[in-house]
Protein backbone atom coordinates (compact mmCIF):
# COMPACT_ATOMS: atom_id res chain seq x y z
CA UNK A 1 0.00 0.00 0.00
CA UNK A 2 1.40 3.44 -1.55
CA UNK A 3 1.63 5.93 1.75
CA UNK A 4 0.50 9.25 1.40
CA UNK A 5 2.35 10.95 4.01
CA UNK A 6 6.26 11.37 4.19
CA UNK A 7 8.69 11.41 7.37
CA UNK A 8 10.49 14.57 8.31
CA UNK A 9 13.17 14.89 11.07
CA UNK A 10 12.87 18.37 12.64
CA UNK A 11 16.25 19.32 14.24
CA UNK A 12 15.98 23.21 14.58
CA UNK A 13 12.72 25.61 14.91
CA UNK A 14 10.56 23.17 13.05
CA UNK A 15 10.51 21.19 16.54
CA UNK A 16 8.51 23.95 17.80
CA UNK A 17 4.75 22.54 16.52
CA UNK A 18 3.84 26.72 16.75
CA UNK A 19 6.10 27.78 14.48
CA UNK A 20 4.35 25.01 11.87
CA UNK A 21 1.54 25.85 12.46
CA UNK A 22 2.49 29.45 11.18
CA UNK A 23 4.14 27.42 8.60
CA UNK A 24 0.48 26.35 7.60
CA UNK A 25 1.40 22.78 8.30
CA UNK A 26 0.21 20.73 10.71
CA UNK A 27 1.50 17.48 11.37
CA UNK A 28 1.51 14.01 12.96
CA UNK A 29 3.72 13.96 15.38
CA UNK A 30 5.49 10.50 15.90
CA UNK A 31 7.83 11.23 18.85
CA UNK A 32 11.70 11.89 19.60
CA UNK A 33 14.53 10.64 17.56
CA UNK A 34 18.11 11.32 17.16
CA UNK A 35 20.03 11.26 14.13
CA UNK A 36 23.37 9.80 15.37
CA UNK A 37 26.76 10.93 13.49
CA UNK A 38 25.52 13.99 12.91
CA UNK A 39 25.77 17.83 15.12
CA UNK A 40 24.10 21.01 14.73
CA UNK A 41 25.72 23.96 13.43
CA UNK A 42 24.61 27.60 12.08
CA UNK A 43 25.59 29.36 9.02
CA UNK A 44 24.49 31.90 6.20
CA UNK A 45 22.25 34.47 7.49
CA UNK A 46 18.32 34.88 7.74
CA UNK A 47 16.82 38.44 7.29
CA UNK A 48 13.95 36.64 9.01
CA UNK A 49 15.93 36.03 12.49
CA UNK A 50 18.58 38.42 11.91
CA UNK A 51 21.36 35.43 12.40
CA UNK A 52 22.76 32.63 10.89
CA UNK A 53 20.32 29.27 10.72
CA UNK A 54 20.85 25.72 11.64
CA UNK A 55 21.95 22.75 9.23
CA UNK A 56 23.67 19.51 10.28
CA UNK A 57 27.25 18.72 9.50
CA UNK A 58 28.49 14.99 9.80
CA UNK A 59 30.43 14.60 13.64
CA UNK A 60 30.70 10.69 14.11
CA UNK A 61 31.26 11.48 18.10
CA UNK A 62 27.65 13.67 18.18
CA UNK A 63 24.09 12.91 17.69
CA UNK A 64 21.20 15.43 16.78
CA UNK A 65 18.36 15.60 18.67
CA UNK A 66 14.42 16.21 17.24
CA UNK A 67 11.73 15.08 16.33
CA UNK A 68 10.08 12.72 13.78
CA UNK A 69 7.05 13.75 11.66
CA UNK A 70 4.63 12.60 9.51
CA UNK A 71 3.87 15.39 6.65
CA UNK A 72 1.00 14.94 4.11
CA UNK A 73 2.68 15.48 0.29
CA UNK A 74 0.85 18.78 0.25
CA UNK A 75 2.09 20.23 3.54
CA UNK A 76 5.84 19.23 2.41
CA UNK A 77 5.25 21.41 -0.77
CA UNK A 78 3.94 24.05 1.84
CA UNK A 79 6.78 23.59 4.06
CA UNK A 80 9.52 23.91 0.59
CA UNK A 81 8.14 26.73 -0.10
CA UNK A 82 8.59 28.54 3.73
CA UNK A 83 12.39 26.77 3.73
CA UNK A 84 12.87 28.27 0.55
CA UNK A 85 14.21 24.46 -0.62
CA UNK A 86 14.34 23.21 -4.24
CA UNK A 87 14.68 20.04 -6.33
CA UNK A 88 17.93 21.66 -8.35
CA UNK A 89 19.23 22.61 -4.91
CA UNK A 90 19.53 26.25 -5.84
CA UNK A 91 17.58 27.32 -2.97
CA UNK A 92 18.85 27.69 1.05
CA UNK A 93 18.19 23.92 1.84
CA UNK A 94 17.62 20.87 -0.19
CA UNK A 95 16.20 17.29 0.62
CA UNK A 96 18.68 15.20 2.69
CA UNK A 97 17.97 11.37 3.54
CA UNK A 98 18.61 10.16 6.72
CA UNK A 99 18.12 7.40 9.23
CA UNK A 100 16.79 7.99 12.52
CA UNK A 101 16.56 5.77 15.42
CA UNK A 102 13.75 6.52 17.70
CA UNK A 103 13.62 5.80 21.43
CA UNK A 104 13.28 1.84 20.79
CA UNK A 105 16.43 1.88 19.14
CA UNK A 106 14.23 0.81 15.69
CA UNK A 107 15.73 2.70 12.41
CA UNK A 108 13.32 5.11 10.42
CA UNK A 109 13.43 6.79 7.35
CA UNK A 110 12.93 10.48 7.05
CA UNK A 111 13.96 13.48 4.86
CA UNK A 112 15.84 16.46 6.33
CA UNK A 113 16.72 19.87 4.99
CA UNK A 114 19.79 20.27 4.89
CA UNK A 115 21.31 23.79 4.03
CA UNK A 116 22.94 24.35 0.14
CA UNK A 117 25.82 26.50 1.35
CA UNK A 118 27.97 26.51 4.52
CA UNK A 119 31.16 28.99 4.25
CA UNK A 120 32.06 29.97 7.70
CA UNK A 121 30.04 29.04 11.00
CA UNK A 122 27.69 32.42 12.02
CA UNK A 123 26.18 33.41 15.47
CA UNK A 124 22.44 32.73 15.43
CA UNK A 125 19.97 35.12 16.85
CA UNK A 126 19.36 34.51 20.10
CA UNK A 127 15.01 34.97 19.49
CA UNK A 128 16.08 32.08 16.91
CA UNK A 129 17.94 29.64 19.45
CA UNK A 130 15.30 30.32 21.99
CA UNK A 131 12.36 29.09 19.60
CA UNK A 132 14.58 26.18 18.84
CA UNK A 133 15.16 25.58 22.81
CA UNK A 134 11.75 26.41 23.23
CA UNK A 135 10.55 23.26 20.72
CA UNK A 136 13.11 20.98 22.33
CA UNK A 137 11.74 20.87 25.58
CA UNK A 138 8.41 20.80 24.60
CA UNK A 139 8.76 17.98 22.35
CA UNK A 140 11.10 16.06 25.59
CA UNK A 141 14.51 16.14 24.00
CA UNK A 142 17.09 14.81 26.12
CA UNK A 143 18.60 17.06 28.81
CA UNK A 144 22.05 16.59 27.95
CA UNK A 145 21.18 17.50 24.43
CA UNK A 146 19.10 20.34 25.74
CA UNK A 147 22.54 21.75 27.55
CA UNK A 148 24.27 21.60 24.11
CA UNK A 149 21.71 23.76 22.77
CA UNK A 150 21.24 26.12 25.67
CA UNK A 151 24.97 26.47 25.37
CA UNK A 152 25.59 27.53 21.62
CA UNK A 153 26.71 30.99 21.35
CA UNK A 154 24.74 33.46 20.00
CA UNK A 155 23.74 37.04 19.35
CA UNK A 156 20.50 39.65 19.98
CA UNK A 157 18.56 40.61 17.42
CA UNK A 158 19.35 43.91 15.97
CA UNK A 159 15.77 44.27 15.29
CA UNK A 160 12.47 42.73 15.99
CA UNK A 161 11.75 39.12 14.67
CA UNK A 162 11.08 37.00 12.95
CA UNK A 163 10.66 39.38 10.49
CA UNK A 164 8.86 38.07 7.31
CA UNK A 165 8.81 39.42 3.97
CA UNK A 166 6.06 41.26 2.48
CA UNK A 167 2.92 39.89 1.10
CA UNK A 168 3.51 38.42 -2.12
CA UNK A 169 7.01 37.92 -2.20
CA UNK A 170 7.48 34.47 -2.24
CA UNK A 171 11.21 34.51 -0.24
CA UNK A 172 13.61 36.59 1.31
CA UNK A 173 17.17 37.31 -0.64
CA UNK A 174 19.96 36.11 1.89
CA UNK A 175 23.28 37.17 1.55
CA UNK A 176 23.71 33.50 -0.36
CA UNK A 177 21.87 35.18 -3.37
CA UNK A 178 24.88 38.14 -4.57
CA UNK A 179 23.30 37.70 -7.62
CA UNK A 180 19.55 38.69 -6.75
CA UNK A 181 21.23 41.24 -4.28
CA UNK A 182 22.30 43.17 -7.24
CA UNK A 183 19.91 43.05 -9.69
CA UNK A 184 17.58 44.25 -6.71
CA UNK A 185 19.93 47.00 -6.11
CA UNK A 186 19.59 48.43 -9.57
CA UNK A 187 16.15 47.72 -10.45
CA UNK A 188 14.08 46.78 -6.95
CA UNK A 189 11.02 47.64 -8.30
CA UNK A 190 11.17 45.59 -11.86
CA UNK A 191 11.83 42.44 -9.28
CA UNK A 192 9.47 42.72 -7.26
CA UNK A 193 6.57 42.96 -10.21
CA UNK A 194 8.31 40.27 -12.19
CA UNK A 195 9.09 38.17 -9.20
CA UNK A 196 12.50 37.22 -10.28
CA UNK A 197 13.81 34.36 -8.87
CA UNK A 198 17.39 33.08 -9.34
Amino acid sequence: MKRDFRHYFAYGVNMNIEVLRQKEVNPRCIGVVRLAGYRVGFYGYSAIWDGAVETVIKDARADVWGVLYALRFSECEQLDECEDTRIDGAGNYFHYPVEVIDIDNKIQDAIIYKKSILGEPALPSQEYLNIIIQGAKKQGVPKEYLAILENTAMKPASYAVPRYPKRGWKRIVSDECKVCEELIKKNRQAWIKNNFRC
